[in-house]
């Protein structure tokens, strides 16, 4: 019997030391929560300021691009002729400068509530149509036969009509594509250039 009280006490003790062990534990656990609480209350106003910063950088970036597409579009539209681009000289230049232009008349078609905008949109869709008529000219000679030899030369038409040599949404190289009345125009080439080709190989 004294042998099992014994056993009783030395687990009792074993038991204490234990408990002692976790309550130290808990108390550690309970002072790391506390400063994790204390941190948190103090990242959670830099946390805000650090969003408010954000949207901030968000909306200043967003009205720089809004300022630099008005600036862009204006220059077009008040810019000299001289600034053109030669499409004989360059004709992917001038493909560009086209396709900004076209972007130039949707940009103002969309804000009317501009200051001057309806002026603007006139002068680029002068501009515009204008361009596409140089674009047909270009592409009207390229398909004409040679007033010496009446012969067309149907691989550069077929140069001419590769995606690649032309601007995405920009007068490409299909009838559907060549805005306004120019439409016609552009049919009556290509099937002129069809024929003038179908006539060759006869």
């Amino acid at each position: 019997w004294t042998r099992e009280l014994a056993k009783i006490e030395v687990v009792r003790e074993s038991m204490a030391s234990c408990q002692a062990l976790t309550d130290n534990m808990m108390d550690i656990l309970q002072t790391f929560e506390d400063k994790l609480e204390a941190l948190d209350h103090t990242i959670q106003p830099i946390l805000r300021k650090t969003q408010v910063l954000t949207q901030r950088q968000h909306n200043i970036k967003n009205t720089i691009d809004s300022v630099e597409k008005i600036i862009k579009n204006a220059d077009l539209a008040n810019g000299s002729t001289v600034n053109i681009p030669s499409i004989d000289a360059d004709y992917r230049a001038y493909l560009e400068w086209l396709s900004d232009v076209y972007e130039g008349v949707q940009y103002f078609k969309e804000r009317t509530r501009f200051r001057k905008a309806d002026q603007a949109l006139y002068k680029l869709k002068d501009l515009l149509e204008d361009g596409v008529k140089e674009c047909m000219r270009v592409f009207t000679r390229r398909v004409t036969p040679d007033r010496a030899t009446h012969v067309a030369q149907p691989y550069k038409s077929k140069a001419l009509l590769r995606k690649d040599r032309w601007v995405p949404g920009v007068a490409a190289a299909t009838p559907s594509a060549v805005p306004g009345g120019d439409a016609k125009v552009a049919n009556s080439i290509f099937s002129g250039s069809e024929d003038m080709k179908s006539r060759q190989y006869m």
